[in-house]
This record gives structure tokens, sequence and C-alpha cells, in this order.
């Protein structure tokens, strides 16, 4: 089955329907209050529904304004898929209708029967997007708390440039230091190793790199950096600017001065901080800047 509930928003309450499958309406049309009463006892129906169907149905509901909020908020919370209408959409619908007849029970059927139109596709989609990135915000939220309790989390954070997020990034793309029994191989399996092409006695001379690996691991790492070698104020009450990461900013300074290009000088620099961080994991230390 492929039910669904259709909400008829108005100031202080709602008109419910529920439609079980296409063209297959399940029991009559209700109100209830925006107030928690009418919340739990919209819930207890849906959870009816539920149990009948073997599958948890989406919400459809107009935009409304501030009157939609405290439906959105509580259902939300309970991780129900939420298709929120721009009320175009439903007027156009409804407008094909033959039956000019416009009551809160009617407009609760039609979003019902909107649903199962393709006019709806891209609000179901946003939905859909919508939930993931939210159940994605919670994972790195959980991510970012259980790797405040690694040792490991605490080195690599030594460094400057590397901020809480990259720093879990890291830590959760490496895994295990021991894996790896050379910074070498760690640079490879970030795929910032350069590629080798020969041919006879063809010897390529521009060497991309290879790309391969952790892709993720790989963007963490210029991000930290962009971040490490872009100046920062020393302190509030002076204009005078530092690099974040002295060590660092020397090193990609000396790599412009010798003309790689920028693009070239970033990955050298992701390179060199791989090798440091493969050190510091190594022998459980923190990072040591210039004075």
């Amino acid at each position: 089955m492929n039910p669904v509930i259709g909400l008829d928003v108005a100031k202080g309450e709602s008109q419910v329907q529920a439609f079980l499958e296409k063209k297959k309406p399940y029991k009559k049309s209700f109100k209830v209050a925006h107030t928690l009463e009418g919340l739990h006892k919209l819930h207890a129906f849906i959870r009816e529904v539920e149990e009948f169907t073997d599958s948890k149905p989406p919400i459809v509901l107009e935009s409304t304004g501030h009157y939609h909020m405290p439906v959105v908020q509580y259902f939300e919370k309970r991780g129900y898929l939420l298709i929120i209408v721009n009320p175009l959409i439903s007027y156009k619908a409804k407008s094909s209708s033959l039956r000019k007849v416009k009551t809160d029970v009617i407009d609760a059927y039609h979003l019902c029967e909107l649903y199962y139109k393709e006019d709806l596709e891209p609000c179901k989609k946003r939905g859909i997007l919508l939930e993931y990135k939210k159940h994605l915000s919670k994972l790195e939220e959980e991510i970012d708390a259980l790797a405040k309790n690694i040792e490991e989390y605490k080195i690599i954070q030594s460094i400057p440039g590397i901020g809480e997020k990259i720093a879990a990034t890291i830590i959760s793309e490496i895994g295990e230091i021991d894996r790896f029994n050379h910074p070498k191989k760690l640079v490879a399996f970030a795929g910032i190793d350069p590629s080798v092409f020969e041919s006879g006695t063809f010897k390529g001379t521009k060497n991309h790199i290879t790309k391969r690996g952790s892709s993720r691991l790989r963007h963490a790492l210029f991000t930290a950096v962009r971040c490490a070698i872009r100046d920062a104020r020393k302190t509030r009450t002076t204009k005078e600017l530092i690099p974040r990461n002295k060590r660092l900013r020397e090193f990609y300074d000396k790599k412009r001065e010798e003309g790689k290009p920028y693009r070239v000088s970033i990955i050298a620099c992701a390179n060199k901080l791989l090798h440091w961080i493969y050190a510091l994991l190594k022998n459980k230390t923190t990072f040591q800047d210039v004075a």
C-alpha cells in the first residue's frame, strides 16, 4: 500500500483526510486542534494508518505562513516526511475539478489526491532531500561528539588550521594509523600522490595527482591547508597579521617562489600536512609550530 495523510491547515486547527492508496480514502475526515492534545490525537490516527498499511505515511499540507508550524514541528520530531505544497500548485489541481466546491473536507481530500499526481514530484523530492539533510546533520553531530573522546582527535586538532569537523573527518577516514607502515602509503590512500605515465621511451612531464582513495580525506586536507596558510590578526588590539600555521605558510611561500602554481602549491602543502599527521599519530605527540 501507499498511504498518505492530507491536512488542510487553518488558524489553530487542521482538517484531516487519509488515503490507503490511490482512490482509496480511509475513514471519514475530521478536525484536530493545534494543541498538544489535538496533535496527540492526530498522531494516534496516523499510527493506526501505519499499522493497517505496514507503511509510514507522508503528511501533505499547504504552506500557510506560520499556521502550519506547530504541525510541522510536532511531526518532524517523530520522524515523519512532511511535504509542504505551494498553495498555487494545490489551487491549480483543485481548479481542474468539474465541481467548484470549496470546503475544508474537500481541500484535505484534494491534497491526498494531489500526492498521487506527478505535479507533486518536485515537492516529494524536496521533502525527502530535507529529511536526508536532517539525518546527515544529526550523524555529523554524533561523529563530532564521539571524536572528542578520542586521543587522536586532540592530536590532529593541535595543528593550526584544523578545526573540529576537519579533525573528525580525518580521523574517521584514516582509521587506525597502524594500517599504514609508511607516510607515502597514507598519501596514496588520500590520492594526493603524483600519477606516473611512462610508455617505452616516453615519460610524462606533467603528472597529476592520482585522486584515488578517500575523496573525503583529500577534500578535508585541502580545506585544512587553505585555513592554515590564511592570515589572521595576532591580537584584537593590533593590525599585525600572521598566518595561522607559520610552518605550513613558509612551505607554501617557498613553493610559490619556486614558480609553482597555486593549486600545485596547495597539493604540496596537503602532502606535507599528511606527513605531519602521520608522524604525530605514530608518536602520539602534539604539533609544535615555529615561534
